[in-house]
């Protein structure tokens, strides 16, 4: 029996590191799509179970180990340091709070997530002159705020004019429709892999109230967030 239960853990540990190098590899590489999908499996979640089980003190060390590789494989993949250590306190600001086992593997799914979008964001703004690549960046650093052209606009030096048409020129899409689809993808993640209720997504993306956010998120997916969460959870 011991020698089973010690065979079924080695297992575990094996199929875990082999899936951190995976998961770093994807965050350099951006490759967002592949990380959720990933997260999404079933075989993720019982993996978890059979490594850390209950055990918050394992939880939160094995995403202390984790969280330097993450900054690591970021800025291997184009991340600026200061931007990489930035979301690094944060999140370890965040360890430090969290009281069951859930929050750190909410926690550890949504910091993997978050370091690939920021890798695919530069890839994807490879193209673009200076000031937009800029203004992709300040949204995605704003995510969770309220975020005008205005206000972009002011912190660049530029008018709000001359913001909106080089953006437009150049991505073929305005501000406005930019912001709105990145706060709107940030919420589809938040729905699927968090256990915020709609009202505390609604609140930390920085909408004014729950029908207005849910108007947009059907406008942008075609559903509403409570029928979306429900598909992601079937």
């Amino acid at each position: 029996m011991i020698n089973e239960a010690y065979t079924l853990d080695q297992s575990a540990l094996k199929k875990g590191a082999e899936l951190l190098t995976h998961l770093l590899n994807c965050v350099t590489q951006g490759k967002v799509d592949d990380i959720e999908e990933r997260f999404s499996k079933p075989d993720y979640s019982e993996l978890a179970e059979l490594t850390i089980g209950n055990d918050l003190i394992l939880a939160r060390a094995t995403l202390e180990f984790i969280l330097p590789q993450l900054v690591r494989a970021a800025i291997n993949g184009g991340l600026s340091w200061s931007i990489s250590n930035d979301i690094y306190f944060s999140y370890k600001k965040e360890l430090v709070r969290a009281v069951s086992v859930q929050r750190v593997l909410e926690l550890h799914d949504q910091i993997f997530m978050e370091f690939a979008k920021k890798t695919a964001q530069l890839r994807e703004d490879y193209g673009f002159s200076p000031l937009v690549r800029k203004c992709r960046v300040y949204v995605s650093e704003h995510i969770y705020a309220p975020i005008t052209v205005c206000e972009i606009a002011q912190a660049h030096s530029v008018s709000p004019s001359y913001l909106s048409r080089t953006y437009k020129k150049e991505t073929s899409e305005s501000i406005s429709d930019y912001i709105r689809r990145k706060k709107i993808t940030e919420a589809q993640w938040l729905l699927t892999h968090t256990s915020l209720t709609l009202t505390q997504v609604y609140i930390k993306l920085g909408y004014c109230s729950q029908s207005y956010f849910t108007e947009v998120f059907r406008k942008e997916t075609g559903m509403t967030p409570r029928f979306y969460r429900t598909l992601g959870r079937s």
